[in-house]
């Protein structure tokens, strides 16, 4: 693989700021060899349903780099993602992945359970999960979510209710509460349909030991498998993890003053 030379760049990431367990991609401190990080999911993303529709969205938030945009980063899920966003970069961009994961119908689900579970309690997670018809979120993607979104506010609502929480209040309560879920769930959707564009550039896969997916990505050009002696959880505080992404990166000079 060729790595990028010349002067420090932009780097655009596709890591979901949600809370969890597993460290991020800002944990690898890249900026401070002297990239410069453009993180395309914050806050307001639209609900779009499928990978293309959502990454268009994430790509008009790329601002003009003086650098030029050197690589696209992405970590687990968004993977499917950032490969959509290399495309539509273009010009070869590496697409340089972490633990990257396809996903399934079968996560859908799970993690629709899990937020039923966490707003309605079991027996409403057991219902749910019967309910919930993996050829509408194939077919129906629409539909299947505004299901999952009446389905969440109407358990939160009524817990809500039992917890003595004012109607006035109510509402905004509510969707507070379950925007959380239903901006993670179509985050998965929207990966969950990627048809793996091709773009002409190169992959690097950092991955965690024993990840499942250590073969040829679909999609791109050639793919150069970087094994990290680290669990999943603690890959992107790894030093070996950041080793290796300024390896392909081109590790770029380190600003004046930084250690």
């Amino acid at each position: 693989m060729t790595v990028m030379t010349g002067p420090p760049g932009t780097l655009l990431v596709l890591d979901y700021p949600g809370r969890r367990a597993e460290a991020r991609i800002r944990d690898l401190r890249l900026d401070q060899a002297g990239w410069q990080l453009v993180h395309l999911i914050e806050p307001p993303v639209r609900h779009r349903y499928t990978a293309a529709d959502y990454a268009a969205q994430l790509a008009a938030r790329i601002p003009p780099a003086a650098g030029g945009i050197h690589a696209v980063l992405g970590y687990c899920t968004g993977a499917a993602l950032a490969q959509h966003v290399a495309a539509l970069v273009g010009d070869r961009v590496p697409l340089v992945l972490f633990d990257g994961t396809p996903v399934t119908t079968e996560l859908i689900v799970r993690e629709f359970k899990t937020s039923v579970t966490q707003v309605g309690g079991q027996l409403a997670a057991d219902a749910a999960d019967a309910a919930l018809d993996g050829d509408m979120l194939t077919r129906r993607p629409a539909e299947a979510f505004a299901w999952m979104r009446d389905t969440l506010t109407r358990l939160a609502a009524g817990t809500l209710r039992e917890d003595g929480v004012e109607e006035e209040e109510l509402h905004a309560t509510t969707w507070r509460i379950c925007s959380v879920y239903l901006d993670w769930i179509t985050f998965l959707m929207a990966s969950r349909t990627t048809d793996w564009p091709e773009w002409g550039g190169d992959v690097v896969h950092i991955v965690s030991r024993g990840h499942a997916f250590t073969g040829q990505w679909p999609g791109g050009r050639r793919t150069f498998v970087r094994p990290v002696d680290s669990g999943s959880r603690e890959l992107l505080t790894n030093a070996q993890a950041r080793q290796r992404a300024l390896a392909c990166l081109g590790a770029p000079r380190v600003p004046h003053g930084v250690r």
